[in-house]
């Protein structure tokens, strides 16, 4: 794709760090977006490496602090390629990934559909493709798409990880185990896949075999960095033990990207649940700063809204909880980024848990029950956050279901 030795080296370092990582590490998506900037600054037509840079900005975006900025760079690298080269799939499929990440999910499909009439046997954008499915609610189309991805690439890590994520909010435990144990052999080291694999186990409700999975994984992976990523991506902080926990409780925000919202919500929803009411209100007024300022230039980015509800819940400030929640509810509807949107309501579930607001809590618990999602009687059995419902008949009767 380059004519450039030097460029074509940075471009696959960056490759290296963009596939197997996961794709979701603030810190290795930088490190991946240096080496794709390297490339395009040593040349400058460098088309495939202007859209991965595109990627993996986007990626940053969804993955950190959702500045506006950051996705305004990704359109332009996307455009970039585009331009350079029209009929080059990969920057079709960038810029979708921006319409994605906008929530412009018909832009985005355009996009897509563009780059499959190109190259119709591109994984990568076979993939996207999928995700996009899943985030409609056609999950039957998702995998059509992620498997034949997988069939024209099996050795990709991130399409294993994108059919075992369809599979476990279809409750199909055992086919996502498969598919996430493939994600794992291909891309040993990243925190994203093994993520994604003990969630099956969390979802099927066995937290032994989650914590067996977490203990096996090889001691190269610095322990600090895999609880902080545990605690953060899904919010599965509860289910280290009390030694990681403490771990856990131990880091800086320089362990959480130095992002105040995630560094305070890690540490308010470990502490809340570890009994610890004085450092759950400090850990909360630090996280809801932190959101409140990125509100500030990004008012709707949902994700933010729903935590910061969750942090005023933590902080007592119950009437602006339930008004920040409900704002979240309706901009997060389940025909739109529905495994993100169902997501979201659990969050808002937990809220309303903190708040004692118990029949609300039950009212999203029986609607995300009924609909594809990460959530299951199994989850609902072993997670400490839903253990105030307990002796309630309709969380008695769900959990048995």
């Amino acid at each position: 794709p380059t004519e450039n030795l030097s460029a074509y080296d940075a471009f696959l370092r960056g490759e290296e760090i963009y596939i197997t990582r996961g794709g979701t590490d603030p810190a290795s998506l930088r490190q991946a977006m240096g080496y794709y900037q390297r490339a395009v600054d040593l040349d400058s037509t460098f088309a495939l490496a202007w859209a991965q840079l595109s990627r993996s900005r986007a990626s940053l975006y969804g993955n950190s602090s959702p500045e506006p900025s950051l996705l305004q760079a990704a359109e332009q690298a996307a455009q970039r390629a585009r331009a350079l080269d029209p009929r080059l799939a990969a920057g079709h499929q960038a810029l979708g990934v921006v319409f994605f990440n906008r929530n412009d999910l018909i832009g985005a499909r355009a996009e897509y559909q563009t780059a499959l009439r190109l190259e119709p046997t591109n994984a990568p954008v076979l993939r996207s493709m999928a995700t996009l499915d899943g985030a409609v609610g056609a999950f039957d189309s998702a995998l059509v798409h992620a498997r034949q991805a997988q069939r024209l690439d099996p050795r990709s890590p991130q399409t294993a990880n994108v059919l075992g994520g369809i599979l476990l909010v279809l409750r199909r435990y055992d086919e996502a185990r498969v598919a996430y144990d493939r994600a794992v052999l291909l891309a040993p080291t990243s925190l994203a896949y093994r993520n994604t694999r003990i969630e099956v186990e969390l979802a099927a409700g066995k937290l032994d075999s989650a914590r067996a999975i977490l203990k096996a994984i090889p001691p190269e992976i610095p322990r600090p960095a895999l609880y902080a990523y545990m605690s953060t991506y899904w919010d599965l902080g509860w289910m280290l033990d009390d030694a990681q926990q403490r771990t856990v409780l131990e880091l800086t925000p320089a362990d959480f990207d130095d992002d105040p919202g995630t560094f305070g919500i890690v540490m308010a929803q470990l502490s809340h649940i570890r009994g610890d009411a004085q450092r759950v209100r400090t850990a909360a007024d630090t996280a809801l700063k932190g959101f409140e300022a990125i509100l500030r230039q990004n008012p709707g980015d949902v994700q933010t809204r729903v935590f910061a509800a969750l942090a005023k819940a933590y902080l007592g400030r119950k009437s602006e909880a339930l008004k920040d929640a409900e704002a979240a509810l309706a901009l997060a509807p389940y025909t739109e980024q529905t495994v993100s949107n169902t997501y979201f309501r659990r969050v808002i579930s937990r809220a309303y848990v903190v708040m004692g607001e118990q029949e609300k809590a039950l009212d999203l618990i029986e609607e995300l029950l009924q609909r594809p999602g990460e959530l299951s009687p199994g989850w609902l059995r072993i997670d400490p956050e839903y253990a105030p419902l307990r002796g309630n008949p309709r969380f008695e009767k769900l959990i048995r279901s």
